[in-house]
């Protein structure tokens, strides 16, 4: 089984290379710079994500792509590079890695995605998922988690107060009183979710996807990435 990871210098992405580490086949982390846990069967490939097609050396075949590139309006700067990285950049991994064999792409969206969404954020993730429906993957797996938590370089404010919020809601979620309430139900649908449950969430599914054990687009909802 042969793997591509594109986002592998981030918090879900590294989390992911770390249970690909401890796995049977090759993986093939691609982007700028390597990531922390190119050891053993993680192979690093310098490549430029603005390229719809890879360097002429990488020439093994992809049986799975995993994704989890993304950035904030902020960081990228502003809405038009923003797009061309939570859109653009995940199509050319894509198409990359459809080209190269794949037959499984699971990748890493928001809460809230929508191309139909009045907010650029939502319909971006959107469109890119509608994007990667047309390129005609056997099995595409797209993880809609909520805020992520986990120790970033960055600081991002939102996840840090989601980080503390997490924190005091944990107990209610054990509560008798609401364990059936559909406040309950509201909470594990916006919840804050680990980067570890979601790069664990990608893993497993993917390796459903090797039996056949999951529908031809599954999209995974926040609440079931935290089970």
């Amino acid at each position: 089984m042969v793997s591509f990871i594109a986002g592998g210098t981030g918090l879900v992405g590294n989390e992911l290379l770390k249970i690909l580490l401890a796995k049977p086949g090759a993986v093939y982390a691609l982007g700028r710079t390597p990531p922390r846990n190119v050891a053993g069967n993680i192979h690093f490939v310098a490549w430029n994500f603005e390229m719809p097609n890879p360097a002429e050396r990488l020439t093994a075949t992809c049986d799975i792509g995993y994704c989890t590139l993304g950035t904030t309006i902020k960081k990228a700067g502003s809405q038009e590079k923003f797009k061309k990285v939570d859109h653009d950049f995940i199509l050319n991994f894509a198409r990359l890695c459809k080209a190269q064999g794949a037959k499984t792409f699971v990748v890493v969206s928001s809460l809230g995605a929508n191309p139909k969404s009045s907010v650029f954020y939502n319909r971006i993730k959107g469109e890119s998922e509608q994007s990667l429906i047309n390129i005609g993957f056997d099995n595409l797996i797209i993880l809609r988690p909520s805020l992520l938590l986990g120790d970033r370089t960055e600081f991002r404010p939102a996840e840090k107060f989601a980080r503390h919020a997490s924190a005091l809601i944990a107990p209610l979620l054990d509560s008798a009183w609401i364990r059936d309430s559909k406040f309950l139900s509201l909470l594990k649908k916006v919840q804050a979710v680990s980067a570890k449950k979601v790069a664990e969430c990608m893993a497993s599914f993917a390796k459903l996807s090797e039996t056949n054990a999951v529908p031809s687009i599954l999209i995974v909802p926040n609440e079931r990435i935290g089970q």
